[in-house]
């Protein structure tokens, strides 16, 4: 049964600008109550944050499709169509925001209550398959590439190496989801064969996963050739030897860190789904203690090299101690520099003195400001956001009390209604704004377009999130946010730290805490400009991460010297003050351990390490000799 069945996921930005794929592992419950569990992949393209907006709409157009679906219409079918759905979606919001390029990829495997594995692809994402039981076939590609590379070179033969050595993947794609495009999914699961008929019929049929068995679903992150390693980011036996002991999340954040360290260029996005086997957790018994003997070894080096050169100069163990934490402190601020940024609240420096507005223009109803330039915007004109630093502000006639609506990127905005109480807009699809109504004591009412059935009306601070017809959200920050999803029917209330979040198929609400992720992420968009830092003082101050100060730091009992550089550093986990150490010779004591004491300490601690190691390794040996000749058998029947 899928029940049984062991799935997880991990993602990384990689060497990419932005995050563009997407990646989801769940069960899903079909409507005539059939269980399955689905591994979702895609890898949108096309900049200016719309390639993780394909992305994120095709894998939500999927799920969505999956959830309305009747087993009996048979599984291959239904991916299938799932695939072509989530294709008419995606070329909606390319020919939206046209001429832009935008498009992206997508992988699907889908097991039944049976264990049964089916299917689907279009793009480069790719599915494999790695089996305990028969270790010899290695790692299998159940997909094929949909790339100029594999289509061409298919019949030549020539070796994977020399495919990705002379073909840059992503840039031959002849299978996607977007504009202009003709979505052909590939259900074929191609187990040792080429033959895109023979595949067919296998996908159709499907593959009976046994205990053991690792289903991999990847963006090419994983994969892609690496000209600095001359290799795939991650190998073909690092991955078998991943599937082979490692199990759910743990195993696919695993390949991703390894991704990371070749230096992968592209995002990386894993999936895996596995039916469990207690022979993974013999294999991974013996590889901790492989790891744990490397390390010893590791340390017992360290440890000879740091005694050595202590015993070799004369200088004070806490000398070197406190060098070390010196080192350790610096390293830490350059891992937390980013988490630094995000988390602390910035001192918001002293707004300008605003200029005087100038006279309205007939028909005027707001000034857009891009990059600091004003521009008049007039009743009934569509506004589309292009860059971060872009906010609207809504006339009203108290001088320079305008209602404000900072917008992302590719968000666009119609204002439709203005009055002296209220102002109304229409908010088009994939939508991301901010909203603070100043003096329109009626608030701001935001209509999505085209389910302008939903509305939200704001008195305050507001979030709106609109990125996909299968994803509506507004968060409320301050004041009176309510919201309805018919027109003529009253509005409900959003708690103010509260977000509620649309059924876009029921359009019922879910109230919902405010994720600290979308606080920071708002945080963000305001803090770029001065009108926002002023609303982000007022909105969004009390829901932001407060750092722990720093203490005074005490003066240390040494000898006087002059700090070359301070550094404070706050994380969330405490606070410390960091100096540059003097000369050794400022730490000199007459009681430190003489040349001989360190030489007998250094020579008892490698030789109980190295005897340590030596058994580790002994142990090692015979257990290894265990697992090849079969008896890993025994740990199932224990």
């Amino acid at each position: 049964m899928s029940s049984t069945l062991v799935y997880g996921q991990g993602f990384s930005i990689g060497g990419g600008q932005i995050y563009e794929d997407r990646v989801v592992v769940k069960a899903v419950t079909l409507s005539d109550g059939t269980n399955i569990v689905v591994a979702i992949v895609a890898d949108g393209y096309g900049g200016e944050g719309l390639g993780d907006r394909a992305a994120q709409v095709a894998v939500d157009s999927v799920v969505a499709y999956l959830e309305q679906a009747v087993y009996e219409d048979n599984l291959p079918l239904i991916l299938y169509a799932a695939i072509e759905y989530a294709g008419d979606v995606v070329n909606r919001l390319a020919w939206d925001h046209r001429p832009a390029e935008i498009g992206t990829t997508l992988t699907i495997a889908a097991v039944t209550e049976s264990n049964t594995l089916h299917v689907a692809n279009i793009g480069n994402g790719r599915v494999y398959l790695h089996s305990l039981d028969h270790p010899e076939l290695g790692l299998r590609q159940l997909t094929q590439d949909h790339t100029f590379a594999h289509t061409v070179l298919r019949d030549t033969k020539p070796s994977q190496r020399r495919l990705n050595q002379t073909f840059d993947e992503t840039s031959g794609l002849i299978r996607v989801l977007g504009p202009r495009a003709e979505v052909h999914p590939d259900i074929g699961i191609y187990l040792d064969t080429d033959n895109s008929q023979v595949a067919e019929q296998t996908g159709i049929l499907g593959v009976e996963l046994l205990p053991g068995d690792s289903v991999l679903v990847t963006t090419d992150g994983l994969t892609r050739w690496s000209d600095s390693s001359r290799s795939t980011a991650v190998t073909d036996d690092e991955i078998k030897e991943v599937l082979a002991t490692e199990e759910g999340d743990t195993a696919a954040n695993m390949l991703v860190t390894m991704a990371n360290a070749r230096a992968s260029d592209d995002n990386v996005s894993v999936a895996v789904l596995q039916v469990p086997d207690p022979r993974r957790v013999a294999r991974k018994r013996v590889n901790r203690a492989i790891v744990f003997g490397a390390i010893a070894a590791l340390v017992t080096v360290l440890v000879g090299i740091l005694l050595f050169a202590l015993q070799q100069q004369g200088r004070q163990v806490d000398a070197i101690a406190a060098l070390a934490t010196q080192q350790a402190e610096f390293s830490i601020f350059e891992r937390t520099a980013i988490a630094e940024t995000l988390a602390a609240v910035p001192t918001a420096t002293a707004s300008p003195s605003p200029t005087p507005r100038p006279p309205l223009l007939p028909n005027e109803v707001a000034a857009l400001f891009v990059s600091g330039e004003r521009s008049v915007v007039i009743e009934g004109q569509s506004v589309q956001a292009a860059f971060e630093d872009t906010y609207l502000a809504v006339n009203h006639t108290g001088e320079l009390e305008d209602g404000h609506i900072f917008m992302l990127p590719p968000s666009g905005v119609q204002i439709t209604n203005i009055s002296n109480e209220t102002a109304s807009f229409f908010l088009t699809l994939g939508s991301r704004v901010f909203i603070e109504t100043g003096r329109y004591l009626g608030g701001m009412i935001a209509v999505l377009d085209p389910l302008r059935e939903v509305r939200f009306r704001s008195a305050s601070c507001m979030s709106i999130d609109y990125l996909s017809e299968a994803f509506i959200s507004a968060g409320c920050y301050s004041g009176t946010c309510e919201y309805s999803v018919d027109i003529g029917r009253t509005f409900q209330q959003i708690p103010v730290g509260s977000r509620v979040v649309i059924n876009p198929e029921t359009l019922d609400g879910t109230i919902e805490p405010i994720p600290i992720a979308d606080t920071l992420f708002f945080n963000g968009i305001l803090f770029q400009t001065g009108a926002g830092m002023a609303i982000q003082n007022e909105c969004l101050v009390s829901y932001l991460p407060t750092p722990t100060p720093s203490p005074t730091p005490t003066q240390p009992v040494i000898a006087t010297f002059t700090p070359v550089v301070t550094l404070s550093i706050d994380d969330s986990y405490g606070a410390f003050d960091s100096r540059l150490v003097p000369p050794f010779s400022d730490f000199r004591d007459p009681d430190s351990p003489s040349g001989s004491d360190v030489r007998m300490a250094t020579l008892v601690v490698i030789t109980l390490a190295g005897l340590g190691f030596l058994a580790v390794t002994l142990w090692l040996v015979i257990s290894r000799m265990d697992l090849r000749s079969g008896k890993p058998a025994q740990v199932e029947g224990k």
